[in-house]
């Protein structure tokens, strides 16, 4: 049987807003503290002393009114490709929007941008890292988690593929005889990007004629710093253990050549 709601005379008032607006509002009028949702009773909306407030006493409340934003039907430019590719932040961001809109749902109602920024910094690679993240709760994870987790794997294995193409393409031209200098023209890299490359490509045993960068005077000292400072791995501690006097190229290469010896 009916409960006749049509029979009320605010029956149908506030037709004229989406459901979507709607959401938006009783958000804030939780948020507030004028509503509140039993969620041992499935969930339901419950009014309070507060809302009686607004009801019967003429207490006024202010609400942000949502913006609509149109998104425009545009080819992506290669530099803005680049950025959704190489962030981890706008990949999640995009699996989030697609989420919401199959659901026909808010996007925040997925995860918000601050929950989004600390899946992007913890990277969760399980259940239970995933669980960890701030706003990520059983439901959420049941839910959501597996899409999400599976974005990173496919984000952090991607990176490592192209960290490796990428020194592939340094150990090439290095062959074919352009100098690091020339190298990192071309790659629109810095120097020391291309020496962290062939440091790389000469630990895994590629061909690489490292001690032309460095003196047999440069490598006795850096030696002799190793020993001193006890194999540090950072490199500016050896930088001040050699009064600035030797840049943090020569360091990295210098170091290497002795990690392998």
């Amino acid at each position: 049987m009916g409960k006749n709601y049509q029979v009320l005379k605010t029956y149908g008032v506030g037709k004229d807003i989406s459901w979507k607006h709607w959401q938006y509002y009783l958000v804030q009028l939780v948020n507030q503290g004028y509503c509140q949702i039993a969620f041992h009773q499935h969930n339901t909306l419950h009014l309070n002393e507060f809302s009686k407030k607004i009801l019967f006493e003429g207490e006024k409340i202010f609400l942000t009114k949502p913006v609509e934003i149109v998104e425009k039907t545009e080819i992506p430019t290669i530099k803005k490709k680049n950025i959704i590719e190489n962030s981890l932040f706008e990949r999640l961001r995009a699996l989030r929007n697609r989420i919401a809109k199959e659901e026909n749902i808010a996007a925040y109602v997925v995860f918000s941008d601050a929950t989004l920024r600390e899946i992007e910094r913890q990277r969760p690679l399980s259940d239970e890292e995933f669980l960890g993240i701030s706003g990520v709760g059983r439901r959420k994870l049941e839910v959501y988690g597996g899409e999400f987790v599976a974005e990173i794997k496919n984000f952090l294995s991607e990176k490592k593929r192209k960290t490796k193409d990428t020194t592939g393409i340094t150990y090439k031209l290095y062959k074919e005889g352009f100098t690091v200098a020339e190298i990192a023209e071309q790659r629109d890299l810095k120097s020391t990007t291309i020496f962290s490359h062939l440091s790389k490509l000469y630990l895994e045993g590629k061909n690489i004629d490292l001690r032309q960068y460095v003196t047999a005077e440069e490598m006795f000292k850096l030696a002799n710093a190793k020993k001193v400072l006890q194999n540090e791995k950072a490199l500016k501690p050896y930088y001040e253990f050699l009064n600035e006097k030797l840049s943090y190229e020569k360091i990295r290469i210098g170091l290497t050549i002795l990690e392998k010896k």
